[in-house]
């Protein structure tokens, strides 16, 4: 699963211009403050 995540990846250059939804935010919020760093520092 995280071999095909990693495969399907891309970059975003072109953004559409409705509003991301609150909860969406939060979750992603939520996963980049449980991420690991590069310092090891969590």
């Amino acid at each position: 699963m995280f071999l095909s995540l990693i495969q399907k990846r891309r970059s975003i250059r072109r953004y559409l211009p409705w509003p991301v939804e609150k909860d969406k935010i939060d979750v992603l919020i939520e996963a980049a403050l449980r991420a690991p760093s590069s310092r090891g520092f969590n």
